[in-house]
């Protein structure tokens, strides 16, 4: 028997790019993905934060998981950046930089 629990999403509504959009909480198994993806960015010389901004988007926001790569760089990258902030401090991860 399965328990409730399982796959049941945390969400709620944030703006991006001026309209609503839901965003739910980020799993352990989405969470520890990013940390690995962050790690091994860390590691290469030209390490693409935006590889790993979107990762964060399309984990968390279900509305933009099927949009392709090439096309995240229609949306200003502002907008992007507020709304994997949303998705990573609504999970519980601290994104402040000290």
């Amino acid at each position: 028997m399965a328990n409730r629990f399982l796959g049941q999403r945390v969400t709620k509504k944030v703006k991006f790019v001026e309209l609503d959009i839901e965003i739910s909480k980020l799993t352990m198994g989405q969470v520890n993905e990013v940390q690995t993806k962050a790690r091994a960015l860390a590691e290469t010389p030209d390490g693409d934060n935006m590889e790993l901004l979107v990762m964060v988007v399309k984990f968390g926001a279900q509305e933009l998981s099927d949009v392709s790569d090439e096309e995240f760089l229609n949306f200003p990258l502002d907008e992007l950046t507020k709304l994997s902030t949303a998705i990573m401090q609504f999970s519980g991860l601290n994104t402040d930089k000290k």
